[in-house]
């Protein structure tokens, strides 16, 4: 049995990983500062793989679509699908859905770039967005097929509650991009978007609940703190996202968004 490259031990890393970004991590460091340069010469695709896979767990995923992008073009055959993940990741949504649409015409079976293409029909409460995605798509997978049917009732659950709300639906949009791009240096894993609502004595609110795993109680005050401040330099007025609570915790069940 041959043993493992640095680049696979890496994606396998990246796969399972679930929690916060960590740049002190030793062994992200060795990947990055040995393990790159060693294989630079010898297997300069497999180098630029691994720096960009140990970029994204040490919370800099710029770096980390670079180095991917210097694999496509040393004809890494992943890289695309790679490039298109990390540009999700970084909120960077419609780039990464052109990607995935471009995949899909090369191959209309790929479950996960249609995958992808749905999230971000969800994640702009689009249901033309999810008829589109379904149009490059030729498969028959029944996974895909429900997933379509329950994001599109999604859609339509969620702009009933931002309509009642008397809430933008385009604030909300550009809210759900800004938690994305919040948390691309911050958090590697699977998150689960929800939406609630309530009433004060003031009026209607929405709370989008971002469910991460592994984080503490320590971890949540700071994302929430963190992103505050986002929302308050962004371009978004406060008039707008007043009635908006957005909340990061693992108390909650996580599946992919």
């Amino acid at each position: 049995m041959q043993p493992k490259s640095k680049a696979y031990e890496a994606y396998e890393c990246l796969q399972n990983y679930q929690g916060l970004t960590n740049p002190n991590s030793l062994q992200f460091y060795c990947w990055l500062n040995q393990d790159v340069p060693s294989l630079l010469s010898a297997d300069p695709k497999s180098a630029y793989v691994l720096k960009s896979f140990a970029h994204i767990l040490m919370g800099n995923p710029a770096q980390g679509l670079y180095a991917m992008q210097n694999a496509k073009q040393l004809g890494e055959h992943h890289a695309t699908q790679n490039i298109m993940n990390i540009l999700h990741s970084m909120g960077r949504f419609d780039e990464s859905s052109q990607v995935a649409k471009e995949i899909l015409q090369q191959n209309p079976h790929d479950l996960e770039s249609v995958s992808l293409l749905l999230s971000h029909a969800l994640l702009h409460l689009d249901i033309n967005k999810v008829h589109e995605a379904m149009q490059y798509y030729q498969g028959d997978n029944q996974q895909i097929m429900h997933k379509s049917q329950m994001y599109i009732q999604e859609i339509n659950k969620r702009i009933d509650m931002i309509n009642e709300l008397s809430i933008s639906k385009k604030t909300v949009v550009d809210i759900l991009n800004h938690i994305y791009v919040f948390l691309s240096d911050k958090y590697v894993g699977d998150n689960y978007l929800s939406f609630d609502y309530g009433y004060t004595e003031i009026g209607g609110y929405l709370e989008i609940n971002v469910c991460l795993n592994n984080l503490s109680a320590d971890d949540s005050v700071s994302l929430q703190d963190g992103f505050l401040d986002v929302l308050i330099d962004s371009e978004l007025d406060y008039r707008d996202y007043k009635d908006i609570l957005v909340n990061f915790s693992s108390e909650c069940s996580t599946e992919r968004a």
